[in-house]
């Protein structure tokens, strides 16, 4: 019994660091991108962060609100980082399940997103 907790613990430990490597990576790539395109920058870089986490690039370009960038242009870099992970899952369905099943999981997906985009626009 204690060999099956150090090991689930142990791959528990591995997957939080890799976790935490990639939010101190967006962190960094989001400050790196303000500092040197403004908010264009932060934006463009919450939507290729959001190629790997949307939480994470979310997360980085919140940290930077108010202080270096606007909250608005925090909170368009939270919505491409949405926009682009609901795009990269759709295309994993597609392969991984075909068509029949991106099409399903956009039925569930899609509708958040225009959500989010519909109040980014009020």
């Amino acid at each position: 019994m204690e060999q099956a907790r150090s090991c689930c613990w142990s791959r528990w430990r591995g997957w939080c660091g890799t976790l935490a490597a990639i939010l101190v990576l967006f962190l960094v790539g989001t400050r790196v991108a303000a500092g040197r395109l403004g908010g264009g920058g932060v934006v463009a870089a919450g939507a290729l962060g959001g190629l790997a986490d949307a939480h994470a690039a979310a997360n980085a370009a919140a940290s930077l609100a108010p202080q270096s960038i606007p909250v608005h242009t925090a909170v368009l870099a939270g919505g491409a980082a949405l926009a682009t992970n609901t795009a990269v899952k759709l295309v994993l369905a597609t392969v991984a399940g075909g068509p029949r099943f991106a099409c399903q999981l956009a039925a569930r997906l899609v509708p958040v997103v225009a959500a989010v985009g519909l109040g980014m626009a009020w």
